[in-house]
């Protein structure tokens, strides 16, 4: 038996506790300080400058290396220059350092796990709700990223404004219609070669029509979310601190989202005096016209200083009496899961186990053959680029190392049939840069990769 595991550990992946770490290979070049400059800072400008003004890769490497190497506490100038150095490593063909220095960004996050990542009210909601995702849009509007983007894209992310959104709905449609023909026109060539066309159109899950018809029912926020802002007289949500979002993965009708918006007093009574929201017995207030699952009303209401909770009828009752009672009662596993979020993260979503569980059940026999997952998490960073990190822990090494063997095969089944799409989607090719890993103890499958500025124009432009 002993004999066999070192080779059942090559067939699957390699074994996890014998993992390669990044270190640094470049020599150094000589360092200049400005005046009241640390080195940390010193060296972080040195390596922009080089980077994108001289367009120097070699000496920016050097700098953003050294960098990494003294482990600063400094999360902002070392993240970036992470962030950057992946880039570099990408463009000089080093994907293994990519990769390395990738798993190493997030092993120094979860030094300092965010025990603040969940926003105080979301205690309230009930159990069911299995999925969180929370947007810190202070922190986005102070990143470097949220200025180099084009601004359509942040318009897609924050815009509430009737105009702007038709038009970039429109925009995006004839952007799809224009690949979608040079796919035909791409499939009609090789067919008059003698040769089999790749997969055309949009290859992005279709649902089956029952799958179509509860995709339907969206969530509260959906349409909420931007009804709330206008009924505050916004025309976009970027002003606002956070927003969360909590649903059921299974059913859409049971969803909340929570809204931190400094000063709420005064455009609440204005939204009441001009008619935009109607005011409750119970304190709270309807938005008047819209309608959740047909029938229930679309309600907000004040749950802590600056926090606005939107909800339907039933998910806002249920809330109110949960927080009357002083009973926290969101998932515990989700509690738990929101600890693992590392600092510094601009946005992020996690999943509970038992959503998770539910889901491979729904694929049959195949699921005892995938490893157990303990949740999902998944972050993004942002500096000047942005960094993905989607992390699934599970207590079954063994089926996460085949689970990701065979997930890498796929991937390079694909790779050939990408290449030859005359029109790649900016999304696939975002996945295509993923790295997949295993962490050291084997507990935990992750996914990480990083984005210029331009890949996110890219991803929003193809919808």
């Amino acid at each position: 038996m002993r004999r066999l595991l070192p080779w059942a550990c090559a067939l699957l992946v390699g074994c996890w506790s014998q993992q390669a770490q990044w270190s640094r290979e470049s020599e150094t070049e000589p360092l200049t300080r400005k005046k009241g400059e640390s080195e940390e800072e010193a060296l972080y400008r040195a390596g922009v400058t080089c980077m994108d003004v001289h367009e120097r890769d070699d000496c920016a490497v050097q700098y953003f290396e050294r960098l990494v190497e003294k482990g600063s506490r400094k999360r902002e100038l070392v993240g970036d220059a992470m962030f950057r150095l992946v880039e570099l490593y990408r463009r000089a063909e080093r994907e293994e350092d990519a990769r390395l220095l990738m798993r190493e960004f997030w092993d120094r996050g979860m030094d300092r796990p965010n025990l603040g990542a969940l926003p105080h009210s979301l205690q309230w909601l009930p159990a069911d709700l299995e999925i969180v995702t929370s947007v810190d849009a202070a922190r986005f509007r102070e990143s470097q990223l949220s200025r180099q983007l084009e601004a359509d894209t942040v318009a897609e992310i924050f815009s509430c404004d009737p105009e702007t959104r038709a038009r970039l709905e429109a925009q995006r449609e004839a952007r799809k219609k224009a690949r979608e023909e040079k796919r035909a026109a791409r499939a009609a060539e090789l067919e008059a070669q003698g040769k089999k066309p790749p997969e055309s159109g949009d290859r992005r899950r279709r649902p089956s029509p029952g799958q179509e018809a509860r995709e339907r029912a969206d969530p509260v926020y959906e349409e909420g979310g931007c009804a709330t802002a206008v009924a505050l007289d916004r025309v976009d949500r970027l002003s606002w601190t956070r927003f969360s979002t909590a649903s059921n993965p299974f059913d859409p009708l049971r969803s909340a989202a929570l809204y931190s918006i400094k000063d709420l007093d005064a455009p609440l009574a204005a939204a009441v005096e001009a008619g935009r929201l109607t005011q409750l017995e119970d304190g709270s207030y309807q938005l008047p016209g819209l309608t959740h699952g047909e029938t229930q009303r679309v309600r907000l209401a004040v749950v802590d200083l600056d926090q606005i909770l939107l909800a339907g009828d039933e998910v806002m009752d249920e809330t109110l009496a949960n927080l009357a009672a002083r009973e926290s009662t969101l998932s515990p596993s989700l509690r738990e899961l929101s600890q693992r979020v590392p600092q510094d993260v601009t946005f992020f979503t996690i999943m509970s186990p038992e959503a998770m569980r539910r889901g491979l059940d729904e694929m049959g026999a195949i699921a005892s053959f995938l490893p157990t997952p303990d949740g999902m998490l998944f972050s993004a960073v942002t500096y000047d680029y942005a960094g993905l990190f989607i992390r699934i822990p599970t207590q079954n090494p063994l089926k996460a190392a085949a689970l990701l063997s065979l997930i890498k095969t796929v991937l390079a089944a694909n790779e050939e049939e990408r290449a030859a799409d005359p029109e790649p989607n900016a999304g696939e090719r975002a996945i295509a840069k993923m790295d997949l890993s295993q962490t050291a103890d084997g507990k935990a499958l992750q996914m990480t990769t990083v984005l210029s500025p331009e890949d996110i124009d890219a991803i929003f432009r193809d919808g």
